[in-house]
């Protein structure tokens, strides 16, 4: 993020602008922290092709975003301090339309391999019934609806029987000692 702002800054002094911005000072000796994290959640471009390449799937799949795309192709034009006329498209626009060409260098089998697995299981609606038999989720609506209707005092009314069943609490501790009031008794 440093060398983000820096470029900023120089595109900034280039132009001839000022800035607002507080200055962030770094210390003259690095300081290396013991416990270092790589950042969780970014932007798949965000991270270095080859560093990204080398984990394994499963680290792949918590470090980054691979399917949202923050630069354009060429990084420095991002960073450079004017805006690129693609800038200004929104998030989902400007991903449709560099997301092939900044992801090429990336490996992502794992997360294509497991939208393919997700996409292929969820595409049936179908249910098997008690009698081994599949029943459309379109016909099982219709058999819900002539089955059972809810009476006005959320009573369930059986269309087969004409029978009223009230919805019933069941406590499995037993009956229960304690009555609830309606009103807060105080103190």
């Amino acid at each position: 993020m440093r060398r983000v702002e820096k470029e900023i800054e120089k595109a900034e002094r280039d132009n001839g602008k000022t800035s607002n911005q507080r200055q962030h000072l770094v210390p003259d000796k690095p300081v290396t922290l013991i416990c270092t994290r790589v950042p969780r959640g970014l932007l798949i471009d965000f991270y270095d092709p080859s560093w990204f390449n080398s984990h394994t799937a499963g680290h792949k799949t918590l470090t980054a975003d691979a399917f949202n795309v923050a630069f354009l192709p060429n990084a420095s034009e991002s960073l450079r301090g004017i805006q690129h006329p693609n800038e200004r498209l929104g998030d989902w626009n400007f991903t449709q339309k560099y997301w092939d060409q900044i992801i090429e260098p990336y490996d992502i089998s794992h997360k294509l391999s497991n939208e393919e697995d997700l996409d292929t299981s969820g595409d049936s609606d179908d249910e098997i019934d008690d009698d081994s038999e599949v029943v459309s989720s379109e016909d099982k609506t219709d058999k819900d609806e002539v089955a059972q209707e809810v009476g006005e005092s959320n009573q369930i009314v059986d269309q087969d029987t004409k029978m009223e069943h009230s919805p019933k609490l069941s406590n499995p501790f037993g009956p229960s000692e304690i009555s609830f009031q309606n009103e807060w008794s105080g103190w």
